[in-house]
C-alpha cells in the first residue's frame, strides 16, 4: 500500500488523530502525496527541512509546520500530551512522536506517521514512508 491509498478514505480517520513527523530528507517526493489536501495540509517541505502535521478531524484541528531548524511541539488531548519532534539531516536528523515516555515514531528517513484513537490515545497504526528515495510512496512498517 502507498501513502495516497492509505489516506484516500477520509471517513476512516474521522475518530483518529494523525501525527506526521519528517526526518532526514523528506522533500524529494513529498509533492506526490496528493491525498494530503483532503486533510487541509498545504505546506511544501524544502530540502532537509523539518515537518510536523497533526490532524484531529473530530475536533476540527489541523496543524502543519515546516522549518529549516529542528522543530518541537505538543498537542494536548484531555490530560495527556502528544510530543512531536522533527529535524532534517543537518539539524539533528530525528523524528519523535511520544505520549508519556512511549515512542511511536519509526524514526526513519522521510515521513513517520502515527495514528491514535482520539479519545484514548491508543495506537492504531504506525509506519514510515521514505519520501526521499521512493517515488511510489510505499508504506513500511
Amino acid at each position: 500500500m502507498n501513502l495516497n491509498e492509505y489516506f484516500s478514505n477520509y471517513k476512516f480517520f474521522k475518530n483518529k488523530i494523525i501525527v506526521i513527523s519528517a526526518k532526514d530528507e523528506a522533500s524529494k517526493y513529498f509533492n506526490l502525496f496528493t491525498e494530503k489536501r483532503k486533510y487541509n495540509l498545504i505546506k511544501e517541505i524544502k530540502y532537509r527541512n523539518s515537518y510536523i502535521a497533526v490532524i484531529d478531524i473530530k475536533r476540527q484541528f489541523y496543524y502543519e509546520h515546516t522549518s529549516n531548524d529542528m522543530y518541537e511541539c505538543s498537542y494536548k488531548v484531555k490530560d495527556k500530551f502528544i510530543d512531536i519532534i522533527s529535524a532534517g539531516y543537518d539539524k539533528g536528523n530525528k523524528s519523535s512522536i511520544k505520549i508519556d515516555d512511549t515512542e511511536y515514531s519509526c524514526n526513519r528517513r522521510g515521513l513517520n506517521v502515527a495514528v491514535f484513537n482520539y479519545r484514548t490515545l491508543t495506537l492504531i497504526d504506525k509506519f514510515y514512508c521514505d519520501t526521499y528515495s521512493d517515488q511510489f510512496l510505499t508504506i513500511r512498517r
